[in-house]
């Protein structure tokens, strides 16, 4: 109690010490041994501390492991149920990694002096707060449900999180009131669907009569009638099949009192369901006649060739037996008369005709136009009807062709406007916002005003380099953003003493390549600019157009400037600088920067007067001609006139390898686990040369910032895609991703160049789950009439012969690409495709060859495409009914009619 050792004035100071020193179990402690009035002060004091607490955190973070202490305070002085589930669930103790919290041990002790109806009040609140895909809590509400009997509620994410903790206990005081609800509750058969032990152990603990088992398949029969997909009806059928019994005539007779429910599975439930449910059926000899048609009706109905197949089985095997439900099935089998299928179609006639003499034929007569002619006169033969004709006049029109694309536009949203205050920079540097404008636009005004208004800037960002101490001081990741590097260097403005952690050696070595590295070596410099304590008045290479580009006179002004002010531009920011420039040459900026006498300004004027050309060289890769094989990339440059010989330019450009000197100590090369720049390249520059002459042979997947690549590089295009090509092929199944091809085709043609790579890429990306949308990246190649068709062609029967795509996704993403408009280069694509999948004899087809011959044939009609191709002519006149042969036939006659 609190009277003498602890006076109620000094009860929160004391929890409050606890809570800060992290002593969780101290703080159980301390609030079991305060009486009401001390638990009311705490409870009063606690919401305060905890957001001053959260105020102070690391943003990145919680607030660390003073929330298990901060739980136990409030678990110990709230008074009412709600209020205390209120506080265990409060957003600032979510921890950011998964797992469960680990002190309902504690909680329990602090709960142990209140009565069962409070702490039951208390489970069924915190159960109510269960949510997925974690269930924080679990483990304490199903401890305190079973403690106190109390009754679960009904919710969903309880059953879910039940399922998850474990396999059933006979024991379990739990298990009779849950069990019942794991067939009902949404999210149990996506929990359980490659569960092992749930179904062995349901299935023991019926064998034994721990659990009826009728009741668990009126479950599983019960769950199927609902509805679902395949993965969440994985564990229902699972557990179904091992609760059958074995005894074929104990089966039957639990078969037949559910034989309703599964005739009524058999129209739309997912395969397995359907196929379990065909299988018990077919076992029961004597179903009711309107309940066997009406099984017949919805299994036969389905798209799954498999499953009709069977169900037209067991449809001869009743009629054979029961010649009396012959009407009654006629229907059915007229619907297998529309099936995709040609094989299913071909067995129905043949069951059809085999249906006994007087059977009421009306249902086959009016499908037959369902049927192939050759098929269908086969049927109306028989029941009379009329077949359909071979092609119907105005069947199957041609879709409207693509439009023109439209044209190529850059990135054009405008430039921000400058930075001017500190306040509005320390802003700008925390919302971590925005594209490669804005970053520009936070490098500069870091710059202008870290030179022109120190103090302003150390004040302005002191709030900021607090609460992010812990991160920048602490943590030894690289730093991968332009801000990283700025927070470091506002630390050594603030504290010129300090050292940010080793910031020379933060630079990554994952990024891809120098392209992304250029705006990091800027911002290295601007580190190195601070500790030294000479940061230049300005950037040189804050572009002046929206483009990326940077005006030649704007430059030379800005030489000028850091002249004026005795201060050196960084190498990293200067090399920038010229990338920058419109192509040239710049006979006036030349000479004003001629004019000025530092090493920056000589060797920019010796690019305004002759600037370095690069050329792309392509050349096919090292696999065989139809493997279209994968381009080599490499870029030759014809370099500035003359070498750098100015003797000082070693401390302007301390990147080229030979060690930083004596007199430019303030920023040492990062160090890399990639190759840095190039040394003794064609410009002398070396980070020009990074970018001009050291492409790297593959690029890595990550590709955060490619689209920022444009902009480092706005006059050579031709550069930025020779950079995207490499490793394109990596890319054409993320289609949620297509950063790196898009900005590629959008600075050369798709049979430009690099056709090669990009028609690999086209190949996969028409593999590709799009789902019922056409594909816009390949659209837009085709509306601009650059699909490089022959080489698509040479890939798609590349990747379908040696299976590295699903053989159904690629029809479908041609089909969607024809009937979008693009229905000649899909047909380009198959003329070249479809004779390299003709398989010779005695080999095996492709899976779904015929689908691509049926759609060949399509969109050779809609092209009005003529002239035979020798393999297909060749296939087409072989023996045989495959579904392949004959859609090769429809394809050769339509080529030849």
């Amino acid at each position: 109690m609190t009277s003498a050792a602890h006076p109620s004035d000094a009860v929160w100071p004391r929890v409050a010490g606890l809570i800060d020193a992290r002593d969780a179990d101290g703080v159980a402690a301390a609030v079991l041994d305060l009486d009401e009035d001390g638990r009311r002060a705490v409870a009063a004091a606690l919401p305060g501390h905890l957001r001053a607490a959260w105020a102070r955190r690391d943003p990145w973070a919680g607030i660390g492991d003073a929330h298990w202490a901060y739980r136990a305070a409030g678990a110990g002085t709230l008074g009412g149920p709600a209020a205390v589930a209120s506080w265990l669930n409060r957003r600032e103790f979510r921890n950011r990694w998964p797992g469960e919290p680990d002190d309902d041990g504690r909680l329990l002790d602090i709960w142990a002096v209140r009565d069962d109806a409070w702490r039951a009040d208390l489970a069924q609140r915190l159960a109510l707060r269960l949510r997925g895909p974690r269930y924080v809590g679990l483990g304490l509400v199903l401890t305190l449900l079973r403690e106190t009997g109390a009754e679960p509620p009904d919710h969903d994410p309880l059953v879910v999180g039940w399922v998850g903790s474990g396999p059933p206990r006979p024991k379990d005081p739990l298990l009779p009131v849950l069990l019942p609800r794991v067939f009902e509750a949404e999210g149990v058969g996506r929990a359980l669907r490659d569960d092992r032990s749930w179904p062995r152990t349901l299935a023991t603990m019926a064998a034994r009569g721990d659990l009826d088992r009728g009741t668990l398949l009126d479950g599983c029969v019960r769950r199927f009638l609902r509805g679902g997909t395949e993965l969440e009806l994985r564990f229902f059928v699972r557990l179904h099949h091992l609760l059958t019994h074995d005894d074929p005539s104990a089966r039957r007779g639990e078969t037949a009192e559910r034989a309703r429910d599964y005739a009524r599975l058999l129209p739309s439930a997912p395969g397995p369901v359907a196929t379990l449910a065909l299988e018990l059926l077919r076992e029961v000899p004597d179903l009711p006649a309107p309940l066997q048609a009406e099984a017949f009706d919805g299994l036969l109905f389905r798209p799954e060739a498999g499953l009709v197949r069977t169900g037209l089985a067991w449809l001869r095997e009743t009629v054979r037996h029961r010649p009396g439900l012959a009407d009654a099935c006629a229907g059915a089998v007229a619907q297998a008369f529309g099936h995709e299928s040609y094989a299913v179609r071909e067995k129905a006639v043949r069951l059809a005709l085999t249906l006994p003499d007087g059977t009421d034929g009306a249902p086959l007569a009016d499908a037959a136009p369902l049927l192939p002619p050759d098929l269908g006169t086969r049927v109306t033969a028989r029941f009379g009807g009329d077949p359909a004709v071979s092609e119907p006049v105005g069947a199957d029109p041609a879709p409207e062709p693509l439009g023109p694309a439209a044209p190529r536009t850059g990135d054009t949203d405008p430039l921000p406007e400058p930075i001017t205050t500190p306040a509005e920079l320390a802003a700008r540097i925390s919302a971590h916002d925005g594209g490669w404008r804005r970053v520009e636009q936070v490098m500069d005004g870091f710059v202008r005003l870290a030179h022109a208004d120190p103090d302003g800037l150390r004040a302005a960002m002191k709030p900021s380099l607090e609460r992010l101490e812990h991160f920048y001081g602490a943590r030894h990741w690289p730093w991968e953003h332009v801000t990283d590097w700025l927070f470091a260097a506002a630390r050594l403005l603030t504290d010129p003493a300090s050292d940010p952690t080793g910031w020379r050696d933060r630079m990554p070595g994952t990024f891809d390549g120098p392209l992304d590295m250029l705006n990091l070596y800027r911002a290295a410099e601007i580190v190195g600019a601070a500790e030294a304590g000479t940061m230049p008045p300005l950037l040189l290479a804050t572009p002046t157009a929206s483009t990326g580009h940077l005006d030649p006179a704007v430059l030379v002004r800005r030489l000028e400037i850091c002249a004026g002010a005795g201060a050196d531009p960084g190498p990293a920011d200067l090399q920038q600088a010229l990338l920058r420039l419109p192509p040239g040459p710049h006979p006036d900026a030349a000479g004003r920067a001629a004019r000025i006498a530092t090493p920056a300004a000589r060797t920019a004027a010796r690019w305004l007067a002759a600037p370095p050309v690069p050329r792309v060289l392509v050349r096919p890769g090292p696999l065989p001609p139809h493997r279209d094989g994968r381009t080599e990339i490499s870029i030759v440059v014809d370099g500035l006139e003359g070498p750098p010989a100015d003797a000082d330019l070693d401390t302007a450009f301390p990147f080229t390898g030979a060690g930083p000197s004596e007199a430019d100590d303030r920023v040492r090369p990062p160090r890399s686990r990639r190759p840095g720049p190039v040394e003794d390249g064609p410009t002398g520059l070396p980070l020009v040369d990074a970018v001009f002459a050291a492409l790297p042979p593959d690029a890595s997947d990550r590709g955060w910032f490619v689209h920022w690549w444009p902009s480092r590089l706005p006059s050579h295009p031709e550069v930025v895609a020779a950079h995207l090509a490499p490793g394109l092929h990596r890319h054409a199944l993320m289609v949620g991703d297509a950063s790196r091809p898009a900005l590629l085709l959008a600075r050369t043609p798709a049979n430009g160049p690099f056709a090669a790579d990009v028609a690999e890429f086209l190949a996969h990306r028409l593999a590709a789950e799009h789902g019922a949308r056409s594909d816009d990246l390949i659209l837009d190649v085709c509306a601009r009439g650059e699909f490089p068709a022959a080489a698509v062609g040479r890939h798609v029967a590349r990747l379908l012969l040696e299976g590295e795509v699903r053989p159904s996704l690629m029809t479908d993403g041609l089909e969607r690409a024809a009937e979008a408009g693009a229905f000649a280069d899909v047909w380009a694509v198959l003329a070249v495709a479809l004779p390299m999948l003709c398989p010779g004899p005695g080999e095996r087809p492709v899976h779904g060859l015929d689908r691509l011959f049926a759609l060949g044939a399509r969109t050779a009609r809609w092209c009005g495409a003529r002239g035979a191709i020798p393999e297909i002519e060749a296939l087409a006149a072989r023996k045989g009914a495959a579904a392949y042969v004959r859609a090769a036939r429809g394809l050769a006659a339509r080529l030849a009619s």
